[in-house]
Formats: C-alpha cells, sequence, structure tokens
C-alpha cells in the first residue's frame, strides 16, 4: 500500500485555501448574503471542501484494496470508520457531511 503523499498534500492546501475563504464568507451579515453571488461561492468553496475531503478517504481507502468500498460518499464514511481510518465520532460526522453533499450536489 504506497500513499500518495503528494495528492494528499495537494487536497489538503486545496482545502486549506477554501476554508480560508469560507471563513473570511462567514463574517458577512445575513442581509449581504442570502440571494448574492457570494451565497453562491460559498456554497460552492463547502461542497468542494467536503470533495477533497472524501478524495482523501477514497484514495487511502483504494490503497488498502477497499476499492468497492470507496464509491459513494456515505459508504466511504462508513468503511473509513469500520476499517478505523477515522474514530467513531467523525465516521458519524462525515456519513452527515456526505448526505449533506448529496443534497446540494441535487437540489441545484
Amino acid at each position: 500500500m504506497t500513499i500518495n503523499k503528494n495528492m494528499l498534500y495537494q487536497r489538503l492546501m486545496f482545502i486549506k485555501y477554501h476554508l480560508e475563504h469560507l471563513e473570511r464568507v462567514s463574517a458577512i451579515q445575513r442581509e449581504g448574503f442570502v440571494g448574492t453571488d457570494k451565497a453562491a461561492a460559498a456554497e460552492s468553496y463547502l461542497r468542494r471542501t467536503i470533495e477533497a475531503m472524501f478524495d482523501i478517504g477514497r484514495h487511502i481507502m483504494a490503497k488498502s484494496g477497499a476499492l468497492e468500498l470507496a464509491q459513494e460518499y456515505k459508504a466511504l464514511a462508513k468503511s473509513l470508520k469500520d476499517y478505523r481510518v477515522i474514530d467513531e465520532e467523525l465516521g458519524h460526522k462525515m456519513v452527515k457531511i456526505a448526505g449533506y453533499r448529496n443534497r446540494m450536489v441535487l437540489c441545484r
């Protein structure tokens, strides 16, 4: 099992970049946010962050030989928990995050 450290680093930097943008957007008052391009940008930053998180998880699971478990976001989160890559608490949070990401994509 050879983890691609360069890929993981790139994904982590990608996540950091988008989280910094989300932090700036979070300071905007509701009136200047709802119904604006800022809201759409925040949604994009959040979705991209979530997807990068799951890219990391998918890579780890694929390298463990569990390719069939690395396809769908919720299943991936459960697999990461079951294989003890992440703890129970984070596993449950990631399942919820996966569901939220799926709703964001479906509601477009």
